[in-house]
């Protein structure tokens, strides 16, 4: 399974809220059952996830056309 994560964020403790689902355009209109889970009031959790994005992004290879920059 893969999963893609998203950090909401709101004003006030215990407010921020993380979604971990599988969804993938298009495939899984017609032939995946995906599933997604949501968690708000642990804003450690929030933090650690939104953190993990920000790590794996500044490992991406940013593609423009067919050259990579």
């Amino acid at each position: 399974m893969h999963a893609k994560p998203q950090v909401y964020k709101r004003s006030g403790a215990g407010q921020n809220e993380i979604m971990v689902g599988t969804y993938t355009y298009n495939r899984s209109n017609h032939y995946n059952a995906e599933m997604a889970l949501f968690c708000r009031g642990n804003d450690l959790l929030v933090t650690e996830v939104e953190q993990s994005i920000l790590q794996e992004r500044t490992m991406a290879i940013k593609l423009l056309g067919k050259t990579k920059q």
